[in-house]
């Protein structure tokens, strides 16, 4: 029994009671508690103050009822990571509150008299048993001799080794008695205590372990933060919950700070899930790709949403954002410009067809198709042959040749086309070749405008004048002499004068004094000689009215071959006249409209396409001044005019003007006559000579960029259909001053890319400071167009700007510049780190600027610029204009290109100087070691002093004799000098010899 009752304290002291854990905060929150919820309760202060200072030794705390032994074991875990399982109930409390970074501690609760109270059981049981042992021991002592207490002895000896600490002890016993049981009781407890302790110290390793992996997680993390961060693309990450976990600075410069935001709220300012954010896809594992439009800034981003997981299993999402707005812009202007290019094609009442190199049709619009009577999948491919009156070809493809060849740049023709169903059709054609951006021939493209109606009411005309010819309306017959015999109905219609009226009387009564002498005589010669005439000539009636008729006079000639009668037969053409010279008139402006059009694509430099259009619309619609007029920021300017005196070219009208508003309403043209009543037209000239005025639209793409306004000093000068022809001349006209300035920009930025081409050409090929610097400011002032730049360089040294480099002065007053920082608006800009823009200097207090020297400049407007280079002031920019200056958006980003240039230019200037003067000075000390050793040389051997220098003397003789190079020929120098250096090392007792 009293055996048993000792196995049975042993077997119990296994199962000892060894405390609490707890995972704690460095705060010293407690946020984990083994098979408890998730606590937020504090651990004691002086626990608190233990993890502040570092110290992790385990330590006794004593609070108001019981002493602890405490254990503190530190691991590093960071909450950007879901999900460590400790094997108990566990959430992270940190995780959920956004804390990163921060360490965490198990903590490991023991309380002191459980654990004494242990010790001190076992050691009392351990005495106990010793006691009882003795007793038994000496009782027994007689019965089973020294065998039997040896063991007992072992086991007390073994028993006061564990209370020390030492678990590996055990009995060696093989005895089966109750005296063995004891034995191996004890050493199945020290197994239990051995394998305790073991379980706390692979504790330890796991936990060292984890601290390796999280410290590499950790340091992967930032690498790959460094490369989202670095990234051009905006990234964000979310949870599932919307909780956005990371954005980039590229989308927080888009979007704002993130922090504590939903994504839906951020991105979308909503208040709820957007389907978007949902995502299901992306949360199933699926990449997913799409283009968006911000709401909040109107970009457009071409996105790549992409799952990733957390070490819990969880999914986050990633999101790429790429800006695609400047390339989704320009292919969408792109298409909406060549829409509107197919759509006028397309409808264009004028027929118009591109042809190939080789002379086959490539496509042609509804025009085209119509005048031909073909569908346009029938005409493509055909050859231009195909479709051509055959004795037209020749000409025809040999204008195209010379058209491709360049030997012409373009060439009109009447042709005659043949009709699908037979037939021929006739048109004007114009022809141009059009090139690629490469300036190579890419096609032909061909305009027609159909005048078969014309042609075929020309020859109508001329067949029912040869009827009249037969059988005229008015017919007059004369004797020999020309004395009238006889005249029909039609003639008294015609001239008011009866038979009785003009019989035997000459035709003269007709006479209207229009036509001089010279005009009868040769009448008369003419059918005298028996020949017919035909003319038209202005008669009279019997009223007094004139009239124009067409007369054709044929001689009857008798048997004998003698004229006996005239036959006159007339015919009255004043309508036919008038509408002939309407005709021809209107044929000539739209001849003139195209001519014009034609010749205002010659050019896109913009003044000249400006002067093109005055000078061009004077040949469709009569004017004595007129002006263009271009939309600004201010107003509309007179970009250029004509016939005004004096001129208003560069002056700024307000657009809202009255004449203005009301052509920017109705979008056509503003006729106006008797312009001096007219309340709208009272302030706009000072001409007291002009009646009748027009204003016309210039619209680009439904845009309204400007006026054309045209100027008559008669009254009732401009008609409707003038305005309908004004109108049609405009269009043209704005679409060739919009690619004139679309070129002007093109060739604007070219010359700014080649002027900085050529900054960085001077930078790069020397350090001459002033050459870079008037290299740079004769750009500056050729692209920006103003009269005078300076560079102010700052010597940190002493806290000085002076004068570098200076071009457009008129005097040299800034060659002795010296600025302290803060004086002046040089040292200003320099103290502050900012541009200055002064818009009149004459209303500015500056005593520089109100010297005489400085006056002399005449400078009214004044523009300066910091030059910065990583970081470090080197300088100033001043640019001084002798006129209004306004820099527009364009220009200062390249004002600001130029100082990045200078900044850069002269601190590379600074590196090389300072770079020199070290090179200099080693180059200087290495020489004079060279000649150090060689006078050690000459000392040691007397007998060959000067020997080395009369070497050094012949060699570089001998080698300039062989021209070596400059940089050859120092290091020749060096070794001559040095030949005999090796008599260094040789003793004075064999040298001397």
């Amino acid at each position: 029994n009293i055996l048993g009752a000792i196995s049975q304290l042993i077997l119990n002291s296994q199962g000892e009671y060894i405390g609490d854990f707890k995972l704690v905060r460095s705060g010293g929150e407690i946020i984990f508690e083994e098979s408890s919820a998730p606590l937020e309760n504090r651990v004691p202060n002086v626990v608190s103050e233990k993890l502040r200072s570092g110290d992790n030794q385990p330590f006794v705390f004593d609070d108001s009822e019981k002493k602890w032994l405490i254990g503190i074991s530190e691991i590093g875990i960071t909450s950007g990571m879901d999900g460590f399982d400790f094997g108990g109930t566990f959430e992270s409390v940190d995780h959920k509150k956004g804390n990163t970074g921060e360490s965490w501690y198990i903590i490991n609760y023991r309380e002191r008299a459980n654990i004494l109270k242990s010790l001190h059981d076992l050691m009392g049981s351990l005495l106990s048993i010793g006691g009882i042992l003795t007793i038994f021991l000496a009782f027994a002592a007689s019965f089973i001799g020294n065998q039997a207490a040896k063991p007992l002895v072992e086991l007390i000896e073994e028993s006061k080794k564990i209370a020390k600490g030492d678990l590996s002890s055990r009995i060696i016993t093989s005895r089966k008695d109750e005296i063995g049981y004891l034995g191996d009781a004890f050493n199945n407890m020290a197994k239990g205590l051995e394998k305790t302790t073991t379980s706390i110290v692979n504790l330890e390793l796991e936990i060292a372990e984890r601290r390796r992996v999280e410290e590499t997680l950790r340091v992967e993390r930032d690498n790959l933060k460094n490369i989202f961060e670095a990234m051009t693309d905006g990234i964000y990450i979310v949870d599932q919950e919307y909780n956005i976990e990371y954005v980039n600075p590229i989308l927080v410069d888009d979007f704002g700070t993130y922090e504590g935001r939903k994504c839906y709220a951020y991105f979308h300012d909503r208040d709820d899930v957007c389907p978007w954010c949902k995502n299901p896809d992306v949360f199933a594992g699926k990449i997913v790709r799409r283009e968006w439009r911000s709401p909040k800034n109107q970009k457009i981003y071409d996105l790549i949403e992409a799952p990733l997981k957390n070490p819990d299993g969880g999914i986050l999402k990633l999101e790429i954002f790429h800006d695609i707005t400047e390339r989704v812009e320009a292919e969408q202007e792109l298409r909406e410009s060549e829409e509107k290019f197919r759509i006028v094609y397309e409808n264009m009442a004028v027929g118009m067809a591109r042809i190939s190199l080789d002379f086959h049709i490539l496509n042609a619009n509804q025009a085209y198709c119509q005048m031909l009577g073909y569908e346009e999948e029938e005409l493509i491919g055909k050859h231009l042959k195909d479709i051509t009156q055959p004795e037209m070809i020749k000409e025809n493809l040999h204008k195209q040749t010379q058209l491709a060849s360049g030997e012409i740049e373009h060439y009109r023709m009447d042709k005659g086309f043949l009709y699908k169903s037979g037939g021929t059709v006739h048109g004007v054609l114009d022809a141009n070749l059009i090139r690629n951006s490469a300036g190579e021939p890419s096609y032909f493209l061909g305009s027609v405008l159909d005048i078969s109606e014309r042609v075929e009411a020309e020859a109508q005309l001329k067949l029912q004048s040869l009827a009249l010819e037969s059988a005229a309306n008015a017919i007059v017959i004369t004797d020999a002499e020309g004395d009238i015999q006889w005249v029909n109905p039609a003639f008294t219609a015609l001239t008011g004068y009866s038979f009785d009226d003009v019989s035997m009387q000459n035709p003269r009564v007709l006479k209207s004094g229009k036509q001089d002498d010279d005009f009868y005589k040769v009448m008369w010669d003419t059918i005298s000689k028996g020949e017919i005439w035909h003319d038209t000539l202005v008669n009279k009636r019997k009223d007094g009215a004139l009239y124009t008729e067409e007369m054709t006079i044929a001689p009857l000639i008798d048997d004998e071959g003698r004229i006996c009668n005239f036959v006159a037969i007339k015919q009255n053409v004043s309508e036919r006249i008038r509408a002939k010279q309407a005709l021809q008139k209107y044929a000539n402006q739209l001849e003139t409209l195209n001519t014009v059009t034609a010749a205002l694509s010659t050019s896109l430099e913009l003044d000249e396409v400006l002067e093109l259009i005055l000078q061009q619309i004077g040949r469709v619609i009569p004017l004595d001044s007129g002006a263009i007029f271009l939309h600004e920021e201010e107003g509309v300017r007179v970009v250029v005019d004509r016939g005004i005196v004096p001129s208003a070219q560069g002056l700024v009208f307000p657009a809202g003007s009255p004449l203005f508003r009301e052509i920017e309403q109705t979008r056509v043209p503003l006729v106006l006559s008797g312009v001096k009543d007219d309340d709208r037209f009272r302030n706009w000239g000072q001409s007291e000579n002009v009646e009748s005025w027009m204003g016309i639209p210039l619209i680009v793409r439904d845009t309204l960029i400007g006026f054309c306004t045209l100027d008559s000093f008669q009254l009732d000068a401009y008609s409707s259909e003038q305005a309908d022809l004004a109108l049609l001349f405009a269009s043209q006209a704005a679409q060739v001053i919009e690619n004139a300035r679309q070129y002007s920009a093109a060739k604007r930025r070219a010359a700014r890319l080649n002027a900085l081409r050529k900054i960085d050409q001077a930078i790069t090929d020397g350090f001459d400071i002033e050459i870079m610097m008037r290299v740079l400011l004769e750009n500056l002032l050729e692209q920006l167009q103003v009269d005078a730049a300076v560079v102010l360089q700052y010597e940190e040294s002493l806290q000085l700007l002076s004068f570098c480099q200076g071009v457009g002065f008129h005097t040299n007053a800034f060659t002795h510049t010296k600025l302290r920082l803060g004086s002046g608006q040089a040292g200003k800009v320099a103290l502050e780190r900012r541009p200055i823009f002064i818009p009149n200097l004459n209303q500015t207090e500056n005593k520089f600027f109100e010297s005489p020297e400085f006056k002399k400049e005449g400078f009214h407007a004044y523009q300066s610029v910091p030059l910065i280079t990583k970081g470090v002031l080197v300088g100033v920019l001043e640019i001084f204009h002798r006129s209004p200056l306004n820099l527009d958006s364009e220009r200062m980003d390249f004002l600001n290109v130029l100082a990045g240039q200078a900044a850069i230019a002269i601190d590379n200037v600074a590196l090389f100087n300072d770079l020199q003067y070290s090179n200099t000075r080693l180059t200087r000390a290495y020489d004079a070691t060279i000649e150090g050793w060689a006078g050690a040389l000459e000392l040691k051997d007397m007998e060959t002093e000067g020997h080395s220098r009369r070497v050094v003397e012949m060699t570089t003789d001998l080698a300039q004799i062989f021209n070596i190079r400059e940089d050859e020929l120092l290091n020749i120098r060096r070794g001559a000098l040095l030949h005999d250096i090796g008599k260094m090392g040789v003793p004075d007792r064999i040298l001397q010899k």
